[in-house]
């Protein structure tokens, strides 16, 4: 074998060696970045629904009592807010605005007579604006929320004789 083809044969084992090599030498460890921490600051927005039940109870007018409306339907809305956190306290505002159809017609006598009072009470919408404050333990939530709520009713009283009704 001459020297030339000596050398390149110990220059190529060489090379691999050293690279199979550098392959195994460990990387000093990084440790991963922390975890953010969570915070409540941001704002919402939602929706909701559902149904509903009331009592609508009238004054008696002339000493004439009423029967109560049991209102029941339906509502949907909106609502949205924002929340605001420093360090574990957190302040938001929030308002909600509903639409609704709850009603209920109710029908009372005269003593006496045939005539008689026809009452509908109706729930069309209902908004509330609320403020809050509490203390956040990372993602769970401890607050204490107020506000003002503002509800529309429909009334309508109809006197009615009966008797004509039926007849």
């Amino acid at each position: 074998m001459t020297t030339k083809t000596l050398f390149s044969a110990i220059a190529l084992a060489v090379s691999t060696l050293t690279s199979a090599m550098a392959a195994d030498v460990s990387m000093p460890y990084k440790a991963a970045p922390a975890a953010p921490a969570f915070s409540w600051t941001g704002c919402y927005v939602g929706g909701n629904g559902g149904g509903g039940r009331g009592v609508n109870e009238q004054q008696p007018i002339v000493g004439q009592a009423f029967t109560a409306n049991h209102n029941s339907g339906w509502l949907a809305g909106v609502q949205g807010g924002c929340d605001y956190q420093v360090g574990s306290l957190v302040v938001g505002l929030e308002g909600q605005f509903d639409w609704a159809d709850m009603k209920d017609t109710s029908t009372t006598l005269i003593p006496g007579g045939a005539a008689g009072f026809l009452l509908t009470t109706q729930l069309d919408r209902v908004a509330t604006a609320t403020g809050r404050i509490g203390y956040a333990f990372d993602r769970v939530l401890f607050y204490a929320k107020g506000g003002a709520a503002f509800a529309h009713f429909n009334y309508q009283m109809t006197q009615t004789d009966f008797c004509r009704l039926l007849g």
